[in-house]
């Protein structure tokens, strides 16, 4: 049986054989080149032999951190894999790879994407999730990370009539009543907003998922003093007037309107009359994340049966439909 000072002759050796392979003054045999994981080989029958039994080495230095094509990957070390190299948890759901504080701080941990999200959520989790990246802040509490794709601007465009009660023909200048999505019974036969009534306007020719809108709103041939208001599709009807009208009085307000969903999921406001009156608005501009909030026309009615091209510079990508909720 080998002694304790033969085993440290043989790792004394192994060592000097690795500082000489990192000179670059060693070279491989027949057998192959000699690399550090030989000779890490080496070193466990070394040891195994010693004991008369099979035993692993407790090495130090480099660690296994995964397998690639079936074999273990040694941080250090060049990685040659011909695909995915993967660090994954041993734990159904766990975290693919966790950076553990030692203090009392959060961990890390990036977890898989799967429909749904992760199975359990952590307090320090960060994960993609439907095209947008999330991090856990409590127990199966999570929220979106804000990047540039959540900065708005404004996108302003030549003031263009898309609502006007009265109703008539749908023109390239005047969209009448074509955008109102829920018409029936909501007009008297002078076109004006029955009192009681709203209204909603389907938005989805100019925008998908955009903010807001600026318009300019205007109210004409009331004849009862009353007020509209004017909201995002969705949203309950809030308690305030976007304007106040005497009877028979032409009156209008400029406004930006946060823009909601309708049930069929297109961009949408909605309009509330107190007293029946004409609503007319011009649409102005819209807010918008990128030019993919646009929608596949600009200024033309699809009702007028023409289509105008898109802004210069307005790149069309597929946009996105829905942002996460905010927990």
């Amino acid at each position: 049986m080998a002694t304790p000072e033969d085993l440290l002759a043989r790792i004394e050796a192994l060592e000097a054989e690795v500082r000489s392979l990192r000179s670059g003054s060693a070279s491989g045999g027949a057998a192959g080149p000699v690399t550090r994981r030989r000779l890490l080989h080496g070193a466990a029958l070394a040891v195994a032999g010693a004991a008369g039994t099979v035993a692993s080495p407790v090495l130090t230095g480099r660690a296994a951190a995964g397998t690639v094509n079936g074999e273990s990957v040694d941080l250090g070390e060049v990685n040659n894999a011909t695909s995915i190299t993967e660090i994954q948890s041993n734990v159904v759901g766990g975290p693919t790879l966790e950076l553990e504080n030692t203090g009392t701080g959060t961990p890390l941990r990036l977890s898989e994407n799967r429909p749904g999200g992760p199975s359990v959520v952590d307090e320090g989790d960060l994960f993609p999730l439907d095209g947008f990246l999330y991090y856990g802040w409590a127990s199966d509490a999570a929220s979106p990370v804000y990047e540039s794709s959540w900065v708005n601007h404004f996108f302003p465009l030549t003031p263009f009539r898309i609502l006007d009660t009265a109703g008539g023909t749908p023109t390239d200048s005047d969209l009448k009543r074509a955008l109102v999505s829920n018409p029936s019974g909501k007009f008297d036969s002078a076109g004006r907003l029955i009192s009681g009534q709203t209204i909603d306007i389907d938005l989805s020719d100019f925008t998908d998922f955009a903010t807001a809108i600026a318009g300019n709103f205007a109210t004409l041939g009331s004849s009862q003093a009353g007020y509209i208001t004017v909201w995002n599709t969705g949203e309950p009807r809030p308690f305030a007037s976007l304007i106040n009208f005497d009877a028979g009085q032409t009156i209008a307000n400029w406004a930006l309107t946060p823009i909601g969903k309708d049930g069929s999921d297109r961009d949408s406001i909605s309009i509330y009359a107190s007293r029946s009156t004409r609503v007319v608005l011009d649409l102005m501009g819209l807010f918008i994340s990128d030019y993919s909030n646009l929608g596949p026309i600009f200024g033309v009615s699809a009702a007028a049966g023409a289509n105008a091209a898109a802004p210069a510079g307005a790149a069309q990508r597929a946009p996105r439909k829905s942002r996460p909720a905010i927990r």
